[in-house]
């Protein structure tokens, strides 16, 4: 799954034409060139939606459930479609329901987009359990249906509303930003798969991007990467580029852990009669 030294070359080059030939940066142009093509190499793009690119409703099919509690229209009311990413108007999903919205996935909106417009002055805004679950909810709400079942134990964990009592779970977790002008162009959301099940890379990676930025998370708790028997996963980072000559830039991706909340056990209270 490793790019040979051929194909490396060849993106190398290419980064080194849009640049306008100009020298100085060609260890960066094969550096980068390699970082992306080791993690297109692994991952193959199953789920592409433009942000704000005229309306699209995703899942408003005459036997639609909810993705996150499986009631239909006939058990729970669904009202309108709501958009995957907050604060964007288009794509949105018919396929979450009113309670759902109602109990939980509204305050996981309210808390993404805070972290977003921080995010975009602050590069060391801290990624909070809420903000993170936002994100993994978004990229339930757009991955093909019949994936939904290796995702179980993530659906539960994102609707549960107590998060100081499961941020344990994903302690560790991160995701990676990247910064660069052009990516205030074509914002977008995008749903990532591995290739090979036997990689030992996470087995679907999340991507949102625009206003600068594009967040990169792999999705927590898949079935699928539990059946890697323990071995340790590699999480790839990538090195999109965009423009040519003077205006032509790279990425540059920085790790933002996820800051939890872990509760400290109370004080063990020793009775007074064996403390005398």
């Amino acid at each position: 799954m490793r790019p040979s030294f051929h194909e490396i070359q060849i993106a190398a080059y290419d980064r080194w034409e849009r640049r306008g030939y100009s020298h100085g940066g060609d260890a960066n142009d094969w550096l980068d060139a390699e970082t992306e093509l080791t993690f297109l190499g692994h991952y193959r793009s199953i789920a592409e939606h433009p942000l704000d690119a005229g309306r699209v409703v995703l899942g408003d099919g005459p036997n639609r459930r909810c993705r996150f509690c499986e009631r239909t229209p006939r058990q729970v009311d669904f009202g309108e479609p709501r958009p995957i990413v907050p604060g964007r108007r288009s794509p949105v999903t018919a396929e979450v329901c009113g309670e759902c919205r109602g109990d939980w996935l509204d305050a996981l909106d309210q808390e993404f987009r805070r972290f977003w417009d921080r995010l975009a002055n602050d590069p060391h805004t801290p990624l909070s359990t809420p903000a993170f679950k936002a994100i993994v909810a978004g990229a339930l709400a757009v991955m093909p249906a019949g994936m939904l079942p290796d995702f179980v134990d993530a659906i539960e964990w994102v609707s549960n509303p107590d998060h100081d009592l499961d941020d344990r779970l994903i302690a560790g977790a991160e995701c990676r930003v990247y910064r660069a002008g052009f990516l205030h162009q074509d914002p977008g959301v995008s749903l990532y798969r591995r290739v090979d099940d036997d990689d030992p890379v996470p087995f679907l990676m999340d991507f949102v991007r625009g206003d600068g930025i594009m967040i990169q998370v792999p999705l927590p708790m898949c079935l699928r990467d539990e059946d890697l028997d323990g071995r340790s996963i590699v999480h790839l980072a990538r090195a999109p580029f965009g423009g040519t000559g003077y205006e032509y830039a790279s990425s540059r991706a920085e790790r933002l852990p996820l800051a939890v909340s872990v509760r400290r056990a109370p004080a063990r209270r020793i009775p007074s009669a064996i403390a005398s």
